[in-house]
């Protein structure tokens, strides 16, 4: 049977592979020991930052927006849809109830676009104030001066108290479509529980996923660097920076650089093509212990 030479591996190509690996098995392992040993971790900032199509699901991942997410038009609608689309889903709505729900939804979208059209001095103020701060922030002259620093936080601090009433405000017209959707099931419906508009807990909570991303990236980690179930965990691993590029997809304008995450999501995806466990890996082992299996049976 002739193999055709092209389709095979070369000593470099296998030594390439061999390095990648270790390589963005390394990278992994530090991040998740770091994340797992430093304890603290948070994504709540990274899904509060997100953009794009998929913004108000990862936001409504989150318990309550900061200043910044009160005072964001475009992402109180994103998530306000994501919370009515949700709440069909969960209690089954009917067609009546599908009607009711977004008419209450086009209600407090008009409403709350009137309030921040009448607002608009006082929130260019407010964003003006957060580019500036911004840019002290990210000065290192004056992260490295006690005196200006001290500046900058007590400008953090006033800009901080700008949009108290605007957010108290905001906040009622959360809590007013929170109720008034809730308010569209019927007896049946309702006994099943409540449906808060910034959840608290479950599977997909916040705090469960700060839980286990830290291992789960310490995992990957380890897996690829002793090359084991590497095509699994390649995908897994490519999965997981999927997720955290659709929070800053390249093609939106103004989101942050994500390219070392695709670079990386590439090289998982290489790995997992390539089964490159196999070389200098414990994958090498697998198909020997099948065979082993095999023999005895």
């Amino acid at each position: 049977m002739l193999v055709d030479r092209r389709l095979q591996l070369g000593t470099w190509a296998v030594l390439a592979l061999v390095a990648l690996r270790l390589v963005v098995g390394w990278h992994f392992l530090d991040e998740g020991v770091k994340k797992v040993l430093g304890g603290g971790f948070s994504s709540a900032g990274f899904f509060r930052q997100a953009t794009g199509p998929l913004a108000g699901v990862y936001q409504s991942l989150l318990p309550e927006p900061d200043s910044r997410g009160w005072l964001d038009l475009d992402r109180t609608k994103q998530r306000w849809q994501v919370y009515r689309d949700e709440l069909g889903r969960q209690f089954d709505f009917d067609q009546q109830q599908q009607k009711e729900a977004d008419k209450i939804l086009a209600q407090h979208v008009r409403g709350i676009e009137r309030y921040f059209r009448s607002h608009k001095d006082d929130l260019i103020q407010y964003t003006k104030g957060l580019e500036a701060l911004d840019q002290s922030q990210a000065d290192p002259l004056n992260q490295q001066l006690p005196s200006l620093w001290t500046h900058v936080e007590r400008n953090e601090s006033q800009i901080g108290q700008l949009p108290g009433e605007m957010i108290s405000d905001v906040k009622d017209y959360w809590q007013s479509l929170e109720l008034q959707l809730t308010g569209t099931r019927n007896e049946e419906q309702a006994a099943q529980g409540g449906f808060p508009i910034f959840p608290t807990g479950g599977l997909w909570s916040i705090a469960t996923i700060d839980q286990v991303i830290p291992y789960f990236i310490l995992s990957v980690g380890i897996l690829l660097l002793l090359g084991l179930f590497t095509r699994l965990v390649s995908l897994a691993g490519a999965g997981f920076l999927l997720m955290v590029v659709s929070t800053q997809p390249p093609w939106v304008f103004g989101a942050m650089p994500v390219h070392n995450y695709l670079v990386e999501l590439l090289s998982l995806l290489v790995l997992a093509g390539t089964g490159a466990g196999r070389f200098a890996g414990l994958d090498f082992f697998l198909p020997l212990l099948r065979l082993g299996r095999k023999s005895k049976i």
